[in-house]
Order: C-alpha cells, then structure tokens, then sequence
C-alpha cells in the first residue's frame, strides 16, 4: 500500500497532473488522494468530477459526510484530512 500512496502523492502533490488519484480499493469502498484544500467546498468540486454532480450534503459521523447527487443516488464520504493531502473513503458497488 505504501507504493500506491506514493504514486497518489507525487501525481497529485508534487507532478499536481492529477486532481486526484486512487489509492486503494476494498470490496465495498475505495479510497482517493487529492490536495489539501482550504474549504469542504473545494473538496467537493473535485469529488464531484468523481462521483457526478452534487446537489447536497451533511455531515454524519466526525468526518463522515452523506451525499446526495442529482439523480437522487447517495453516496457516503469519509475524509481523512493531513496538512499536505486529504485521504477521501467512497462506498463503490
């Protein structure tokens, strides 16, 4: 896992070619690397090139947000924030 935490930094940190790149995937989820940002809000105009267009969002569990896209789907967010990057979990079927 440390080779693709590495990979996920220099693409996103240090090359910055990407705004973010997949770490890991599990059966059930999958985790993502993108830069640190100042605001949620940022974090999630990025997350939505992921995940299609959002229309709302709230906080669950401490750092764990429910999503609400524009075709009524939901998908449910960990973040995992470090001065440097920010660590973002996704249910994935």
């Amino acid at each position: 896992n440390y080779l693709y935490m590495t990979k996920a930094y220099v693409e996103c940190n240090v090359l910055d070619i990407k705004e973010y790149s997949l770490v890991y995937r599990y059966k059930g989820y999958a985790t993502f690397m993108m830069k640190s940002h100042e605001s949620i809000k940022d974090d999630f105009t990025v997350i939505e090139n992921l995940v299609g267009k959002i229309d709302s969002y709230e906080i669950g569990e401490e750092n764990k947000y429910r999503v609400i896209l524009k075709n009524n789907q939901e998908v449910d967010i960990k973040f995992n924030n470090y001065n440097q990057f920010t660590l973002f979990s996704l249910d994935v079927d």
